[in-house]
């Protein structure tokens, strides 16, 4: 009789223990999607900025480099499906591309109009990444 209890206590743990690492995806992953988009403030270009996608599920934030009014985050560094909060921040220019655009005559970029601070913080900008769409997103950035 013992000998049948320690195989039923023994097929238990077996049972038990399979259940477990069958319910445990140990290589799992988040789907991840690309992003892009275009970012405009009073209906320009934003010559130079960061978006910021950040999440409120944990699913992980990304952020890239907006260049001439356009971003692009790649699908291994994409977002998770879901709801995320859009930051914009300027970038400053580097001292050499100042000068640069002073001396051939474009707008002096230290003296730019730049990202109002609305869109500097969560609660103004938001997208949804969505598996079933193209995810590109136009975001119209207004100084007023």
């Amino acid at each position: 009789m013992s000998s049948q209890i320690d195989n039923f206590c023994c097929f238990a743990v077996l049972s038990v223990s399979s259940f477990i690492l069958l319910g445990c995806d140990l290589n799992q992953t988040i789907e991840r999607l690309p992003v892009t988009g275009e970012v405009t403030l009073d209906d320009r270009p934003v010559s130079s900025a960061t978006i910021r996608f950040i999440s409120d599920q944990r699913s992980g934030d990304a952020a890239t480099i907006v260049s001439e009014g356009k971003f692009q985050i790649e699908q291994n560094n994409g977002l998770a499906p879901g709801q995320y909060d859009v930051v914009v921040t300027p970038n400053s220019p580097e001292l050499n591309e100042a000068i640069e655009a002073i001396q051939s005559g474009d707008r002096d970029p230290l003296n730019a109009r730049s990202v109002p601070s609305r869109y500097q913080r969560s609660g103004a900008l938001q997208a949804t990444v969505d598996p079933e769409t193209d995810n590109h997103y136009r975001f119209e950035l207004s100084s007023r």
